[in-house]
């Protein structure tokens, strides 16, 4: 991850190569887009902005819903990316 931005319960996640250099994916890698897939196989729907992950869940969640969000999250990049 390069950078987690935040705003109320807007959160866009930037994938990044390299977190110290914040060298981006070539973009014909599509990581992003291959992150909401796993997530979609983990039972969660997920949206990019290219290599930007974005959540977005009502204000109306639960705390168990929102931490299988996250998890699901953290664990479908961590598949994709390796780290």
């Amino acid at each position: 991850m390069g950078e987690v931005r935040q705003k109320g319960f807007m959160v866009g996640i930037e994938l990044v190569q390299n977190r110290t250099t914040r060298k981006p994916y070539a973009a014909g890698k599509k990581i992003g887009h291959h992150v909401i897939l796993e997530a979609r196989k983990r039972g969660v729907i997920i949206r990019p902005l290219g290599d930007v992950i974005v959540l977005m869940p009502p204000l109306a969640i639960g705390e168990p819903v929102l931490r299988e969000l996250v998890d699901v999250t953290y664990e479908s990049i961590e598949a994709v990316t390796g780290a």
